[in-house]
């Protein structure tokens, strides 16, 4: 859902720096409060640009 709302404030508005910072601050927390997650799904979740999440994460939170 983060990374959707994401690329729906970068398709209005300029994401600045403060901006980004600010998501990618609140996807160390959500990282930080999931519950066991395999090393490789982890890994995904937070290498991977907004945009690829975005696009290739189902509903139901699989990559």
């Amino acid at each position: 859902m983060l990374a959707r709302y994401y690329m729906f404030i970068r398709s209005g508005w300029s994401v600045t720096e403060g901006t980004q910072d600010v998501f990618d601050s609140t996807r160390q927390a959500f990282l930080k409060s999931l519950p066991d997650v395999p090393e490789a799904s982890h890994t995904q979740l937070k290498t991977k640009t907004f945009a690829e999440l975005a696009t290739q994460i189902s509903p139901e939170g699989q990559i």
